[in-house]
Protein backbone atom coordinates (compact mmCIF):
# COMPACT_ATOMS: atom_id res chain seq x y z
CA UNK A 1 0.00 0.00 0.00
CA UNK A 2 1.20 3.48 -0.90
CA UNK A 3 -0.93 5.22 2.40
CA UNK A 4 -1.53 4.25 5.87
CA UNK A 5 -4.59 4.72 7.83
CA UNK A 6 -2.68 7.39 9.78
CA UNK A 7 -1.63 9.27 5.93
CA UNK A 8 -5.56 9.24 5.84
CA UNK A 9 -6.74 10.46 9.24
CA UNK A 10 -4.14 12.85 9.26
CA UNK A 11 -4.76 14.88 6.21
CA UNK A 12 -8.55 14.06 7.30
CA UNK A 13 -8.78 15.13 11.12
CA UNK A 14 -12.90 15.71 10.86
CA UNK A 15 -13.58 12.21 8.82
CA UNK A 16 -16.53 10.46 9.98
CA UNK A 17 -16.83 7.49 11.90
CA UNK A 18 -15.22 4.70 9.82
CA UNK A 19 -14.07 1.43 10.52
CA UNK A 20 -10.44 1.57 10.12
CA UNK A 21 -10.94 -2.02 8.16
CA UNK A 22 -12.84 -0.45 6.37
CA UNK A 23 -10.58 2.61 5.50
CA UNK A 24 -7.95 -0.11 5.25
CA UNK A 25 -9.48 -1.86 2.88
CA UNK A 26 -10.12 1.37 0.56
CA UNK A 27 -6.40 2.35 0.81
CA UNK A 28 -5.10 -1.07 -0.69
CA UNK A 29 -7.90 -0.85 -3.47
CA UNK A 30 -6.81 2.63 -4.05
CA UNK A 31 -2.98 1.42 -4.46
CA UNK A 32 -3.69 -1.21 -6.58
CA UNK A 33 -5.76 0.69 -9.19
CA UNK A 34 -3.02 2.97 -9.24
CA UNK A 35 -0.74 0.02 -9.95
CA UNK A 36 -2.96 -1.49 -12.22
CA UNK A 37 -3.41 1.60 -14.65
CA UNK A 38 0.92 2.96 -13.86
CA UNK A 39 4.19 1.37 -14.13
CA UNK A 40 5.16 1.75 -11.04
CA UNK A 41 8.82 0.61 -9.77
CA UNK A 42 8.84 -2.11 -6.76
CA UNK A 43 11.11 0.50 -4.82
CA UNK A 44 9.55 4.42 -5.51
CA UNK A 45 11.77 6.84 -5.13
CA UNK A 46 11.02 9.54 -2.04
CA UNK A 47 9.47 11.48 -4.64
CA UNK A 48 6.99 9.11 -6.21
CA UNK A 49 6.11 8.33 -3.15
CA UNK A 50 5.42 10.98 -1.64
CA UNK A 51 2.99 11.53 -5.13
CA UNK A 52 1.36 7.89 -4.46
CA UNK A 53 0.87 8.48 -0.71
CA UNK A 54 -0.95 12.19 -1.26
CA UNK A 55 -3.30 10.57 -4.60
CA UNK A 56 -4.01 7.24 -2.80
CA UNK A 57 -4.77 9.25 0.34
CA UNK A 58 -7.04 11.77 -1.92
CA UNK A 59 -9.02 8.58 -4.25
CA UNK A 60 -9.56 7.15 -0.58
CA UNK A 61 -11.30 10.32 1.06
CA UNK A 62 -13.45 10.55 -2.49
CA UNK A 63 -14.74 7.44 -1.99
CA UNK A 64 -15.42 7.13 2.12
CA UNK A 65 -16.89 10.74 1.53
CA UNK A 66 -20.53 9.02 1.53
CA UNK A 67 -20.28 7.67 4.86
CA UNK A 68 -20.89 11.76 6.30
CA UNK A 69 -22.06 15.08 5.24
CA UNK A 70 -17.98 15.79 3.28
CA UNK A 71 -19.47 14.40 0.05
CA UNK A 72 -22.61 15.42 -0.11
CA UNK A 73 -23.44 17.89 -3.26
CA UNK A 74 -26.90 19.18 -2.53
CA UNK A 75 -29.64 19.40 0.14
CA UNK A 76 -33.02 20.33 -0.62
CA UNK A 77 -35.54 20.59 2.53
CA UNK A 78 -38.84 21.64 2.34
CA UNK A 79 -41.32 22.48 5.45
CA UNK A 80 -44.39 21.27 4.98
CA UNK A 81 -45.52 17.78 4.95
CA UNK A 82 -41.62 17.35 5.86
CA UNK A 83 -39.44 16.44 2.98
CA UNK A 84 -35.47 16.03 3.00
CA UNK A 85 -33.37 15.27 0.06
CA UNK A 86 -29.44 14.88 -0.66
CA UNK A 87 -27.30 13.98 -3.34
CA UNK A 88 -23.83 13.08 -2.68
CA UNK A 89 -20.89 13.00 -5.11
CA UNK A 90 -19.83 9.93 -5.16
CA UNK A 91 -22.77 7.89 -3.64
CA UNK A 92 -21.40 5.02 -5.04
CA UNK A 93 -18.11 5.14 -3.49
CA UNK A 94 -16.35 4.42 -6.52
CA UNK A 95 -12.35 5.07 -6.66
CA UNK A 96 -10.74 6.89 -9.27
CA UNK A 97 -7.65 8.78 -10.88
CA UNK A 98 -8.51 12.74 -11.69
CA UNK A 99 -6.70 14.33 -14.33
CA UNK A 100 -4.38 16.38 -12.19
CA UNK A 101 -3.48 13.09 -9.92
CA UNK A 102 -3.13 11.19 -13.55
CA UNK A 103 -0.48 14.14 -14.52
CA UNK A 104 1.11 14.04 -10.97
CA UNK A 105 1.89 10.17 -11.01
CA UNK A 106 3.00 10.55 -14.73
CA UNK A 107 5.61 13.75 -13.88
CA UNK A 108 6.69 11.92 -10.60
CA UNK A 109 7.30 8.70 -13.31
CA UNK A 110 8.94 10.57 -15.30
CA UNK A 111 11.06 13.37 -13.58
CA UNK A 112 13.77 14.06 -16.03
CA UNK A 113 11.19 14.12 -18.94
CA UNK A 114 11.46 17.79 -19.29
CA UNK A 115 14.79 18.45 -18.28
CA UNK A 116 17.67 20.29 -20.41
CA UNK A 117 20.54 17.58 -22.21
CA UNK A 118 23.76 18.87 -23.12
CA UNK A 119 25.53 16.23 -25.67
CA UNK A 120 28.70 16.40 -27.56
CA UNK A 121 29.09 15.31 -30.96
CA UNK A 122 32.65 14.90 -33.41
CA UNK A 123 33.14 15.56 -36.47
CA UNK A 124 31.59 14.80 -39.56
Amino acid sequence: MFATINDLWARWPAHPDIPEETAEAFLSDASDLITDLFEIPSSPDEALGRTLRRITVAMTRRALTRFGEDGLESVTDSQGPFSTSMKFSNPDGNLYVTKQEREAIENALAPSAGDFVVTQSSGW
